[in-house]
């Protein structure tokens, strides 16, 4: 079964990386995806995490950064 998550996983993020314009891993099971507009930007986390926060605040940076 672990097998199966592990796969879906990945098809989630090639099918986000794909339809989105930048992306970037924030570690312990998070990614941000942006799209070029405001419509499709989202941070996706796909474990429980102990460092949320961290995580919130690295993809406001993405976003910010990547917007100028």
């Amino acid at each position: 079964m672990t097998d199966l998550i592990n796969l879906y996983r990945q098809a989630e993020d090639y099918f986000f990386g794909g339809i989105s314009s930048k992306c970037m891993n924030l570690g312990d099971g998070a990614n941000a995806y942006m799209s070029g507009g405001a419509e499709l930007n989202f941070i996706y986390i796909t474990r429980n995490t102990n460092a949320l926060d961290k995580i919130l605040i690295q993809g406001k940076q993405f976003e910010t950064f990547n917007h100028r």
